[in-house]
């Protein structure tokens, strides 16, 4: 008898291609998932036309479409899936990006230096259900 394990799509978006690559060695040990890139939101959006994500890791600041104009794309088209929001530039003293992302939708956002600590319990947790419908907020709740 043997059981096959659901694989899990997730969507990761980033201009960066370094960042794109240090996402997918962090995300390594969440087992049965399958990782499709996009460099950008517009490009993503593409992607999405054919694929069905169990998970999206979006970067907040991006040329052209940027994580916050996806998320607000992503609401007016009715797509609804966990997105976590990403951004190594969180240092504004008057907007607070991370929280802005999860009011435009994203049920989890960190800054990118706390990515190697806390993405893949995340997402894990993101893919099991575990924290599929509440909104969380890293590393200031």
């Amino acid at each position: 008898m043997s059981s096959f394990a659901q694989v899990h799509e997730v969507l990761l978006i980033d201009d960066d291609g370094v960042d794109r690559q240090n996402i997918r060695r962090i995300l390594a040990p969440v087992r049965n998932i399958n990782i499709t890139e996009a460099h950008s939101g517009e490009h993503a959006m593409q992607i999405l036309e054919n694929l069905e994500p169990a998970l999206v890791i979006t970067d907040i600041f991006m040329p052209d479409v940027d994580g916050l104009e996806f998320l607000t794309q992503l609401a007016t088209k009715g797509i609804t899936f966990p997105v976590i929001a990403i951004t190594g530039l969180n240092d504004s003293k008057y907007v607070d990006f991370l929280k802005v992302a999860q009011n435009f939708g994203a049920v989890y956002s960190m800054e990118k230096k706390d990515m190697e600590r806390d993405l893949a319990r995340v997402a894990h947790e993101i893919l099991s259900g575990r924290l599929e419908s509440s909104h969380q907020y890293h590393p200031y709740c």
